[in-house]
């Protein structure tokens, strides 16, 4: 739990304590890809950026909201909001707390998003995310023993770019990247193929949190000296992500990578992933 969520909870009665405790392991057990932090003084859930579900002391109780819950046709979440596609339920003791139903909305909270991330560029204007059916949500997790700044810089390659040419030559012994970390920055994720031909993902950094979490959204392709953002061989993955999430365990730097990819590469990802952590743990802890 991280400092601003747990300083939230201390300010809490020992019943709402107890409540917002309960809600927070349900939330992180079920929703493991999402990025959590105080967001307009409570906590909330993002899920690439876009939030998804949070909790807040009210006078009414400690308020559970999903931003896109009106959909989810679920007639206890009854507390609907006026303007957008939010919908709440109040909880004022700890025995009320429904895991089974609350796990059922968070796997609704996943599959069924409005755009609130973009409502400003929109002004105001509200769309449903399409989301790909076909993709899958891959997970990895490592835990190194080295401070988490090094660690962070050392997986972005950011002090020496040759740290992320290290654990991702077990992709491609030729990886590297073009571009910087920086939020709302493009970013080429390339190598050189058997055949001497450059290739590699186009992609945009959605997030950076230092020494917390990056959001890498893929939506093209490079091809030797071209750029391919649209059309078949984009079109089934494209807009998958790859977040990174960084966090303190007992004295430990936990990573945790949330990937989406397509059938034809998972079995590829579950066996390269890992060992590709393995090599960052190496050269992390030297």
């Amino acid at each position: 739990m991280i400092d601003a969520i747990l300083d939230y909870h201390q300010q809490l009665s020992e019943s709402e304590k107890s409540i917002c405790h309960a809600l927070y392991t349900i939330i992180c057990t079920e929703l493991t890809e999402a990025e959590n932090k105080v967001w307009h003084a409570h906590p909330v859930w993002f899920i690439n950026g876009n939030p998804i579900v949070g909790y807040s002391h009210q006078k009414k109780g400690i308020r559970l909201m999903f931003w896109s819950g009106a959909d989810f046709e679920e007639p206890n979440l009854n507390v609907a909001g006026k303007k957008f596609k939010d919908a709440s339920i109040f909880l004022l003791h700890p025995e009320e707390i429904n895991r089974e139903a609350i796990s059922r909305w968070l796997k609704k909270s996943r599959n069924i998003q409005w755009d609130y991330k973009n409502i400003v560029k929109r002004k105001g204007k509200l769309e449903k995310i399409k989301l790909k059916d076909n993709m899958i949500k891959l997970t990895f997790q490592i835990e190194i023993q080295a401070p988490i700044e090094k660690v962070f810089d050392s997986m972005l390659g950011i002090s020496d770019k040759k740290t992320y040419e290290l654990w991702t030559a077990e992709f491609n012994p030729t990886s590297t990247y073009e571009g910087n970390w920086e939020k709302g920055s493009k970013m080429y994720f390339i190598g050189v193929d058997e055949n001497g031909e450059k290739g590699g993902m186009v992609s945009e950094i959605v997030e950076h949190i230092p020494h917390a979490f990056i959001s890498i959204r893929h939506y093209g392709l490079v091809k030797g000296s071209s750029e391919i953002t649209e059309g078949p061989e984009v079109d089934q993955w494209a807009n998958g992500f790859e977040n990174y999430t960084f966090a303190h365990n007992n004295g430990m730097t936990c990573v945790t990578v949330h990937l989406d990819t397509v059938d034809e590469f998972a079995d590829y990802m579950n066996e390269s992933f890992p060992k590709a952590l393995i090599e960052l743990k190496g050269f992390c802890e030297s």
